[in-house]
């Protein structure tokens, strides 16, 4: 057994090893710190220069986006917006007298019908009184129709045709209410009643709620959502719901998908409705829209508004005190600009828009006061990798020291555990042998003492004093065989005869070994071998060995149990071997531990039951060189069952 370590050996391991490695480690990582500092501020004037690149580029991009718009405006008409030109453009307002008016604030307003046709109007009034107050729908019918026929203006005819479709339907004239709806269905987006709202939308309800399908609404959503400039808000909450409605009528899928889609077209107008409104409330607050003396107006300002949704900047018209007010989408310009050459060179990561209040990211410049952009994952710079190597020779010069020093201790520690251990499978190794050689050696000597006195008289007695001399002989001769054979194989010097052996044969060889030990201890071997079971190539002895230790086994483990069981039987191309007791089992924790040399299982209590804990390794070693395999089953208290499995064929 090797000494533990001296006191002063573990004091000049820690002078000669750990003091110096922790100074080291302390040094290193004062230097990390410090190269961190210097390249954590290098990286943030990177981030800073590389944003206000960003900047300049999506400037040029907005400023562009707005003339191009304004120019468009101006030349459609002074009041009324038009069609977008770029696919970024969410919205151009006007702000005029002190206000700002939305695109859908700004179309065409439809006087009511009585204020310039006053007959018509008369007549309308006769054909309402006749359905609501007389309940007499054919009147009202009638009423429409005159109506109908009464007035020049075209958009007032389709207004009187879908009355007199309702009309008739409350009739029950479902037929020509339906092909009325179908007609107004059929018109454009552009005649609208006096709040804005595209007729055809009131038919294709209609058309609906009489059980149409998808399939005619479908092309009044595209036609709506496809028409230039913008619809009063009402009429996307409207196409929404009749879009839902599309959605929930069976169809066909294509019709769903187009639905869907539309829907989704519908829900984003919302949203820059709902984003244009808040601009709207707050315009009187927002700098961009402040021009103080002097030439701060002439300076490029953009806002990033709406939880980073859009960019707004303003446009002042010459000559006449009108401003237009341009509204960007940032989620789109973002994707553009991704696409951009040169910005995907000045950074090569993730990146988002920000708004000014959240200090998060960097400024985008002066024309963005309120504005900054996020640089997840910014590009590398030389100095930065240069920073990162050095980091990491010291980082890894530190990481080799401190594997070093660890490693040193762990394998004084492993070397001081494995000699603690090794002393003490030792001592037991000893104990066991001493315990195995003392009691047969006891025997013969009682037993030669006797017989020399000569005190028997009876032949008989005689003769069983001989056979126990003799079988405690034997006794002792496996158990020195048992050590001589774990000495050899620890010497890598075992050598094994094969030849054909028959099966039955050792099994019965084992059990005639063992059958006076079993006897006098009360046991009961119960043999079962199946019949015709083919040779093996094996070495007879080694194989006989094995199944002598494991009986011997099964005969210390088995409690107060006497019956032993040994089979053979051919299971596919190999055969088993068997030796089952109902003895004190093993915890399944031990099953691979069993077969080291000197382990014994803690449920066999060592102490009581004697042995050198080599029998088991011999038979691994053994059944192993016969390339086959022994397992165990067992628990505790449900007895053990050992097995031997060796292949039918040829062995080396």
């Amino acid at each position: 057994m090797m000494a533990a370590p001296s006191q002063k050996q573990i004091l000049l391991f820690l002078a000669a090893v750990v003091v110096p490695s922790m100074a080291l480690t302390f040094l290193t990582l004062q230097i990390i710190s410090q190269e961190k500092e210097l390249a954590a501020k290098r990286l943030q004037e990177e981030r800073s220069r590389r944003a206000r690149e960003i900047g300049q580029i999506l400037l040029a991009r907005l400023e562009t986006i707005k003339r191009d718009e304004v120019q468009q405006q101006i030349q459609c008409d002074a009041v009324t917006p038009c069609a977008y030109i770029h696919p970024e453009t969410r919205l151009i307002a006007v702000k005029r007298d002190g206000r700002l008016a939305l695109p859908w604030e700004l179309g065409p307003v439809h006087p009511p019908i009585a204020a310039s046709e006053p007959a018509v109007a008369e007549l309308i009034r006769k054909a309402e009184a006749a359905e609501f107050v007389a309940k007499d729908s054919i009147k009202s019918v009638e009423a429409y129709r005159a109506a109908l026929s009464s007035t020049p203006s075209r958009r007032r005819r389709e207004l009187i045709r879908l009355e007199l479709a309702r009309v008739l339907r409350k009739a029950g004239r479902i037929q020509e209410a339906g092909r009325t709806y179908r007609e107004i269905a059929a018109l454009s987006a552009d005649f609208k009643d006096e709040d804005g709202m595209p007729l055809c939308l009131y038919a294709a309800d209609a058309l609906l709620d009489q059980g149409e399908d998808g399939r005619e609404i479908l092309p009044i959503l595209e036609g709506i959502m496809t028409s230039p400039g913008w619809q009063q808000p009402l009429v996307y909450y409207r196409l929404c719901d009749l879009a839902k409605k599309v959605l929930a009528r069976p169809t066909a899928s294509g019709v769903h998908h187009a639905t869907d889609k539309i829907l989704a077209n519908v829900r984003q107008r919302i949203q820059d409705i709902e984003a244009a409104t808040e601009l709207q409330r707050n315009a009187d607050s927002m700098e961009i829209f402040k021009h103080p003396d002097g030439a701060s107006e002439d300076l490029p300002k953009w806002k990033l508004i709406n939880a980073a949704r859009w960019f707004v900047g303003t446009a002042r018209k010459p000559v006449e005190d009108v401003t237009f007010v341009v509204a960007v989408g940032a989620g789109s310009l973002l994707q553009e600009l991704r696409r951009t050459p040169g910005v995907s060179e000045i950074n090569s990561g993730a990146w988002r828009f920000v708004d000014g209040s959240d200090m998060e990211g960097d400024a985008l410049g002066s024309a963005f006061p309120d504005s900054r952009i996020a640089l997840e994952k910014p590009g590398s710079s030389p100095e930065a990798n240069s920073g990162n190597d050095r980091r990491f020779l010291y980082g890894l010069t530190l990481l080799l020291v401190l594997g070093i020093t660890l490693f040193g201790g762990y394998l004084l520690w492993r070397d001081v555990r494995r000699e603690v251990r090794l002393a003490s499978l030792r001592s037991q190794f000893v104990a066991g042998v001493s315990h195995e050689l003392k009691t047969p050696l006891a025997s013969i000597r009682m037993f030669a003492d006797t017989l020399r006195l000569g005190r028997l008289k009876s032949q008989k007695t005689q003769e069983e004093y001989l056979n126990t001399i003799v079988n405690e002989s034997e006794r002792l001769s496996r158990l020195l065989s048992n050590v001589l054979d774990f000495s050899r194989i620890e010497e890598g010097q075992m050598a094994y005869q094969f030849a054909p052996v028959s099966v039955p044969d050792v099994v019965v060889a084992a059990a005639k070994a063992m059958s006076y030990p079993l006897e006098q201890m009360g046991f009961t071997l119960a043999i079962a071998l199946e019949d015709g079971l083919p040779e093996i190539q094996a070495d007879r002895d080694a194989l006989i060995q094995a199944l002598i230790n494991l009986l011997h086994n099964a005969m210390k483990f088995s409690g107060s149990s006497r019956r032993i069981e040994l089979s053979a039987a051919r299971i596919e191309d190999s055969i088993t071997i068997r030796i089952a007791d109902q003895g004190i089992g093993i915890d399944a924790a031990e099953h691979k531990k069993i077969f080291e040399r000197f382990y014994r299982a803690s449920s066999s209590n060592p102490e009581r039951i004697p042995g050198t804990g080599l029998g088991l390794t011999i038979v691994s070693h053994i059944v192993n060189a016969h390339r086959g395999a022994v397992q165990v089953e067992s628990a505790p208290g449900c007895g053990s069952t050992f097995s031997i499995t060796l292949p039918l064929g040829s062995q080396s």
